[in-house]
């Protein structure tokens, strides 16, 4: 699955697997928002590209040769920035990569990537140790004259009006030798495993759902909207009217307007990643 990669300043037609999402099936669309990601990032920063084209060339050269060791050290350092950007970055080291959309992969392929994220050996979460925080929860009681008195027995604001059944405190212990996304990737793990036991316990109302968007879908198509307008005039997108787009562009954007803020959210995550990058 090699594809040869266009002289610089060169623009093709995009591939509509490139910019529509909607086939993705939804155990898919994680590993497919950080494979989708982490490509546009390696696209746009020549010395993650560098890094990886030169492991590349040292495994073509072979294991016994200096390119081979050279590109070892790049790939090393590849992975390393992959995984502080993409916590579950999956083990990608073949030439399909950057080159290959998702959609493109072969199934075996996109099945793997798809274990390693959530619980395949070489997944990320396995690679590192695990005391990276400890939270000790308490659970709220209502006060009675034949309870000893204590300040946790009591709902501090600002949930003094909530239901304290659905309110705990605790306290925590964080070990900042790890990084930023190591630590939300720990707090993610131990806030799963918490809604699962609520979840068998029976306690599986939410009362303030989110209404926001931002989802891994929706970051996808926000890409989707960065690739299509890097790639064409808007002239080549909208109808005569100038404002809505024309049935050729991708969905689920309608108007230009609405493409435009697509593509400028994906702006903002791929700059907000780049800043790992040193």
């Amino acid at each position: 699955m090699k594809t040869k990669r266009p002289p610089t300043g060169e623009k093709r037609k995009l591939d509509p697997k490139e910019c529509d999402f909607r086939s993705v099936p939804q155990f898919e669309i994680e590993a497919c928002h950080i494979y989708e990601y982490a490509r546009e990032l390696t696209k746009q920063t020549p010395r993650i590209l560098d890094l990886f084209d030169r492991w590349i060339a040292g495994k073509r050269a072979g294991e016994k040769t200096p390119q081979f060791s050279a590109g070892l050290k790049a790939y090393r350092e590849f992975r390393r920035v992959m995984t502080v950007c993409f916590p579950d970055f999956p083990l990608i080291n073949e030439e399909w990569f950057p080159d290959t959309p998702w959609q493109r992969l072969d199934k075996q392929v996109r099945s793997r990537l798809v274990k390693e994220l959530n619980s395949g050996p070489n997944h990320y979460w396995h690679s590192v140790p695990r005391h990276k925080l400890c939270i000790e929860i308490f659970k709220f009681q209502k006060p009675n004259a034949k309870m000893a008195f204590g300040e946790w027995q009591y709902v501090p604001e600002p949930f003094r009006d909530e239901d304290i059944s659905q309110i705990e405190r605790g306290t925590i212990a964080i070990n900042w030798n790890y990084t930023d996304a190591q630590l939300r990737k720990a707090f993610a793990e131990w806030l799963s495993e918490q809604r699962k036991e609520r979840d068998e316990g029976g306690l599986t109302a939410i009362k303030y759902k989110p209404r926001g968007r931002g989802s891994f879908r929706d970051q996808l198509n926000w890409l989707a909207g960065l690739r299509v307008i890097e790639r064409y005039r808007k002239g080549k997108l909208v109808d005569s009217s100038g404002y809505r787009l024309k049935p050729t562009v991708p969905r689920p954007y309608l108007n230009y307007p609405e493409l435009c803020e697509g593509a400028q959210k994906a702006r903002h995550v791929l700059e907000s990643l780049s800043h790992f990058v040193r």
